[in-house]
């Protein structure tokens, strides 16, 4: 019958058979050499009985005889010795009666072979958990040691443990796989994300300056190639307000960029009709922005009495829009904030059919009823329309600030 031990060293349960109680054994997870104590102090707390001894014998009884026989010994050819009346007879020992044939030697004990403990109580010994002792092993002889058998870990707790490690590895699967999918961005086919590819808000280091001067050619928002010429479209109305401002020095930055040999024009979709701003072309580079600078000022600027710009009232977008196409630009630059389209689509088929290229450029914040009319107007526009959103307002103060437009 098995016993179950606590290691001493690990606190870990291992099974032993009884047969080792009293001995030692190896511990199977920590490799500790324990001792396993007897079964009857184990069982009963009390220390482990001598060896029981034969009934005693009267002196005048004739000797018994042993008879040896399929592995069981009895006695035969004497009969119970019976008492003078009233005389108790005495009480037989505990144990079974072992009776040793005379002239046999007895087996001497091999060392390193585990002496059966005595055992008054089986049911006790197979369920309670028996704590065991350490062993210092510096008394042994390596014979020893090596003779010293490994006890069997408990079943149950290797499953419990197998159990634990499961739900750890599944655990730590959904903590990675949580963390992929927050931080690398919602799929496009995920009806759970927070945000559509298309609807989620850029990151900060991925929008460009717009009031930076591109390098390298003809440019707008900063790193936004263009081909010209170009004419920029601002929309005048009241939703745009003092971010006119923002798209005054966004276009002259543009500007800039051009140099000298490209040709540009500027649109303002004004409340009663479109307004050219200053001659209807003008040459890129420092010259022309210089022209163009004094006749952007707006209302919203320190002068507004004498500015001749005035920014307010309902745009005529689509007015305005034609306009700009009848200066033949390569490319079409248009500046909305929240600017109601009443037909986006048929508005991006004109633009596609005059083979413009359509920059559209939002700027501020609050248009989220209009930005599908936005991914709509750039989607008919053709494929190589490009949409920019400045949709916070609080980046496009920190990048104005880091304008190097000159004064």
């Amino acid at each position: 019958m098995a016993l179950k031990v606590r290691c001493s060293q690990c606190q870990k349960k291992i099974s032993v058979d009884e047969a080792f109680a009293g001995s030692m054994c190896r511990c199977p997870y920590c490799k500790m050499i324990v001792q396993v104590p007897e079964l009857a102090l184990a069982a009963e707390g009390v220390a482990r009985p001598s060896r029981p001894v034969g009934r005693p014998e009267r002196p005048d009884s004739p000797r018994p005889k042993t008879v040896v026989g399929s592995g069981l010994k009895h006695t035969t050819g004497s009969r119970p010795i019976v008492g003078a009346p009233g005389t108790p007879r005495p009480a037989r020992p505990a144990g079974p009666t072992v009776i040793e044939k005379p002239g046999v030697p007895k087996v001497p004990h091999k060392p390193g072979r585990p002496v059966p403990a005595h055992r008054p109580d089986r049911a006790g010994a197979r369920t309670e958990l028996i704590e065991s002792a350490p062993v210092d092993e510096s008394r042994l002889t390596p014979e020893q040691i090596a003779a010293i058998p490994t006890a069997n870990p408990v079943f149950l707790q290797g499953i419990v443990s197998l159990i634990l490690i499961g739900i750890l590895v599944v655990v730590g699967g959904a903590s990675v796989y949580l963390g992929v999918r927050v931080f690398s961005g919602p799929s496009s086919d995920d009806d759970n994300a927070a945000y559509l590819p298309d609807q989620a808000p850029a990151a900060d280091e991925e929008l460009p300056n717009p009031f930076l001067v591109g390098q390298g050619g003809p440019k707008v928002c900063q790193n936004v190639s263009i081909a010209i010429p170009v004419v920029y479209l601002i929309d005048g109305g009241d939703s745009m307000g003092d971010l006119y401002l923002y798209c005054r020095d966004a276009v002259r930055a543009s500007v800039l960029s051009l140099g000298a040999g490209g040709t540009f024009g500027v649109v303002l979709a004004g409340e009663e009709h479109p307004l050219y701003i200053g001659k209807k072309i003008f040459s890129g580079g420092e010259s022309g922005e210089k022209i163009l600078r004094p006749l952007l000022q707006s209302n919203f600027d320190e002068d507004p009495e004498n500015a001749p710009v005035e920014i307010g009232g309902a745009s005529d977008l689509n007015a305005a829009v034609e306009t700009a196409l009848s200066l033949k630009p390569k490319t079409l630059v248009l500046f909305v904030r929240n600017t109601d389209l009443s037909d986006p689509k048929i508005l991006g088929e004109r633009i596609a059919s005059a083979k413009a290229r359509l920059i559209l450029v939002v700027m501020g914040y609050e248009y989220d009823e209009q930005k599908e009319q936005y991914e709509a107007l750039v989607q008919a526009a053709g494929d190589d329309a490009k949409l920019m959103l400045y949709d916070a307002d609080h980046l496009l103060r920190s990048y104005y600030d880091q304008r190097n437009l000159p004064e």
